[in-house]
């Protein structure tokens, strides 16, 4: 039985329309973009305009501007870490402001119920208890939204520390990867003389290419970054 084919996800699309225009800071029209990008994203053209007109309306990380008598889109690196800055930003604005909230209605909670406790009577201003109970859970949740999302795009917070890190942690891996590699030659040496095997042979059944040149390559990228 045939696999089934894989599916990739609107934001797996989405990420490699965003690498496409990042790759080169460069501006492109929509039939340029219908041309190139399903060649370089592997994406059918007839999405391509729906999905950047997308990135335009709802994410914010495409920019267009009128030229003459077509669009121009573009999209660069600056432009997208500033986007993530700024709602970073307004989240902690705006979780400091609900903040401000709670506690006020604490305060004003605790005023209001030292005199009277009933969930049903209501006080001089014409206050619940039990409404202000259900309002202050409410706005608990809010906050605690507001710091999950807060949480979330300081993850995209691209500093040049934690860059630093990241390529540290890179290295490392790539660095226990080319010992494997060389383990796995090393049996394969040794299962050849002393069966005397092909490689391509011993290749071909245990599914393994011809060389691992890729782990190479990236460590001098990474250098090289």
């Amino acid at each position: 039985m045939a696999p089934g084919r894989n599916t990739v996800s609107l934001a797996e699309k989405k990420a490699r329309i965003l690498s496409f225009f990042q790759e080169e800071h460069t501006v492109y029209n929509m039939k340029e973009l219908e041309k190139l990008i399903p060649k370089k994203c592997g994406i059918s053209s007839m999405l391509v305009k729906e999905l950047v007109q997308k990135m335009i309306d709802e994410d914010g990380i495409i920019s267009v501007e009128k030229c003459g008598n077509i669009n121009v889109y573009w999209s660069f690196k600056n432009q997208t870490q500033n986007k993530f800055n700024n709602d970073a930003i307004k989240a902690e604005k705006r979780i400091q402001e609900e903040k401000e909230k709670i506690e006020s209605c604490i305060e004003t909670y605790t005023k209001e119920t030292e005199s009277s406790r009933s969930n049903t009577m209501k006080n001089r201003k014409g206050w619940k208890r039990s409404e202000q109970l259900l309002k202050l859970k409410e706005l608990q949740r809010m906050v605690r939204e507001l710091n999950t999302k807060n949480e979330e795009l300081s993850k995209n917070n691209w500093t040049p520390q934690r860059l630093k890190e990241q390529k540290n942690e890179l290295f490392k891996k790539l660095g226990c990867a080319l010992v494997t590699v060389d383990n796995i030659e090393c049996v394969v040496g040794y299962i050849k003389s002393t069966y005397q095997i092909q490689i391509t042979d011993l290749q071909a059944e245990l599914e393994l290419p011809p060389e691992f040149n890729q782990f190479e390559d990236l460590i001098e990228k990474l250098g090289k970054a």
